[in-house]
């Protein structure tokens, strides 16, 4: 997993952030963009992409995004005020939402394939040793 910093502008006179994504900023090709949502204790992921980079960004709230590649373990915490997230394939992903209204912005560079997806962890093992 690798952290991709982004330019974040304080507005005072706006009383907010303002968050810069250029495309040229990206580590790959951006193909598709989709966000996901839960309330505060949800659980999303808990699955890998056999070909399939991600780029994770907290658009609001609290995440905990729970990353390993069979051997070793790491968690990275996400707010609107972190780097993103970038998951290369082959990394078994989960996500805690830790406050209400928690929010993803993922930034991918292929189109949705159910096929590349490993979904029962046992598989994603297997998978790992076999690649």
């Amino acid at each position: 997993m690798q952290s991709i910093s982004f330019p974040i502008f304080n507005e005072i006179n706006h009383h907010g952030i303002l968050r810069v994504f250029e495309l040229t900023s990206l580590p790959f090709k951006l193909v598709r963009i989709f966000s996901v949502g839960a309330d505060a204790g949800g659980e999303r992921g808990h699955h890998a992409h056999r070909e399939c980079s991600q780029l994770l960004v907290c658009i609001t709230g609290e995440i905990t995004v729970s990353c390993e590649d069979g051997k070793s373990h790491a968690q990275y915490e996400l707010s609107p005020a972190t780097d993103a997230l970038l998951i290369p394939p082959g990394i078994w992903s989960k996500q805690y939402y830790r406050v209400a209204q928690s929010s993803l912005l993922v930034l991918c560079d292929r189109e949705f394939n159910e096929n590349e997806y490993l979904r029962d962890y046992s598989e994603y093992i297997s998978w790992k040793e076999t690649s």
